[in-house]
């Protein structure tokens, strides 16, 4: 219990410093231009549906410990457009580090892409849903 409270704690306050202190470090949201077919000013095709695996992992740290760690691969029917837009995603959200009063926290992840040759009706199929 108490370091379930330590963790909401944490949370709390490091969330209040995230947005304005000068220790944090957070990467570039990422541009989607549907309309025109561009993520961050580059044009990926938006038209054919492909089956797209993502392999992807991430740490978290508090104060340099390592509190969770976690990786799978999915696999999703998308166009390369929003499967490179979801690869931006959790690279925006997966690598961001704030510390404030002496405490830290950070999370880094990484995320590869792939095109697979599955078609719509196996793309889902070997998707790693067990914890």
């Amino acid at each position: 219990m108490k370091k379930f409270l330590y963790v909401a704690v944490m949370a709390l306050v490091l969330g209040n410093f995230i947005g304005c202190t000068p220790r944090t470090s957070i990467g570039k949201e990422p541009e989607l231009d549907e309309a025109n077919s561009k993520l961050d000013g580059k044009y990926y095709d938006n038209t054919v549906y492909k089956c797209w695996k993502f392999t992807w992992e991430y740490t978290e740290k508090e104060n340099g410990v390592v509190t969770n760690e976690d990786s799978g691969v999915d696999y999703e029917w998308l166009t390369e457009l929003l499967a490179q837009y979801q690869k931006a995603t959790f690279l925006y959200t997966h690598n961001v580090s704030a510390s404030a009063y002496g405490q830290s926290a950070s999370v880094k992840g990484t995320c590869t892409l792939e095109e697979s040759p599955k078609a719509e009706s196996d793309c889902y199929s070997d998707d790693d849903w067990t914890d």
